[in-house]
C-alpha cells in the first residue's frame, strides 16, 4: 500500500465527519494539526478499518466524537497487523459507546498495536471503557487512561483473547461496576502480561477494588 498525507502546517483544524472514514486497503495515513469531531447525526465509527497492515499516525491532533451506537465509538479494527500512532501528541477525550463494548477502540484484528495515545473522559455502555479487544496478539503501550470507566467490566481496557501485553501505560481514577477497574482478562486461557503500568485511584466502585483481574493467568510487573 501506499502513504497518503493528511496535513494541516499552520494551525489546527476542525474535520467534521458525517459518515466512517473506510480503509480497504494497506495503507499508511499521517495525520497532522487536526480536530475530528463526529457532526450530522452520525453515530458510528470515525475509522472503520477492514484492510490488513494499515498504520494511521497522529500528529498533534485531537478527537472528540462524544456518544455512538456502535463497538468503537472511534475505531473500528477488523484488519490484521494494524497500528495506530498518536506520537505523544495526540488526545482523545469525551469519546463513549453508548450501550455496547469499547467506548474508543474496537479490535477484532490479530497483531494490533495501539501507542502513544492519551484518553480522557471516555467510558463504554458495557465492557472496555476504551478498549476491547477480541483477537490475540495485540499491543498497547505508552498510553495514559484518565477518568475512563465501563458499566460492566474493565473500566479502561478488556482483553478477550490471549498472548495481548499492555506495557508502560499510566490509568488514573478509572472505574468499572463489574471487575477490573483498569484492566480486564476474560478469557479461561488468557496468556497477559502487563508491563511497568501505574494505577492511581482505580478500582474504587469495585466490590474487591483490584486495578487488574484476570480469569486465568496473568504476569504483572510494576515499576520499582
Amino acid at each position: 500500500g501506499g502513504t497518503i498525507n493528511v496535513i494541516n502546517d499552520y494551525r489546527l483544524s476542525y474535520l467534521y465527519v458525517r459518515d466512517n472514514i473506510d480503509i480497504d486497503t494497506p495503507c499508511t495515513i499521517n495525520f497532522k494539526n487536526y480536530h475530528f469531531c463526529r457532526s450530522g447525526g452520525y453515530t458510528g465509527p470515525i475509522f472503520r478499518i477492514t484492510a490488513d497492515n494499515v498504520t494511521l499516525n497522529f500528529e498533534n491532533c485531537s478527537i472528540h466524537t462524544g456518544g455512538a451506537d456502535t463497538e468503537g465509538s472511534v475505531f473500528y479494527v477488523d484488519g490484521n497487523d494494524c497500528t495506530i500512532d498518536g506520537q505523544g501528541s495526540t488526545d482523545i477525550n469525551d469519546c463513549s459507546s453508548y450501550d455496547d463494548d469499547g467506548g474508543v477502540i474496537h479490535v477484532n484484528g490479530i497483531s494490533c498495536t495501539i501507542q502513544n495515545l492519551a484518553f480522557e473522559d471516555c467510558w463504554s455502555g458495557e465492557d472496555g471503557g476504551v478498549i476491547d479487544v477480541y483477537e490475540e496478539k495485540c499491543i498497547i503501550k505508552n498510553c495514559n487512561f484518565t477518568n475512563c470507566k465501563a458499566e460492566d467490566y474493565g473500566g479502561a481496557i478488556i482483553i478477550d483473547d490471549d498472548n495481548c501485553t499492555i506495557e508502560n501505560c499510566n490509568f488514573n481514577n478509572c472505574q468499572a461496576k463489574g471487575k477490573g477497574g483498569a484492566i480486564y482478562m476474560c478469557r479461561e486461557d488468557n496468556d497477559a502480561h502487563v508491563y511497568y503500568c501505574t494505577f492511581t485511584d482505580c478500582g474504587k466502585d469495585l466490590k474487591k477494588g483490584k486495578n487488574v483481574e484476570a480469569w486465568d493467568s496473568l504476569y504483572l510487573i510494576q515499576p520499582n
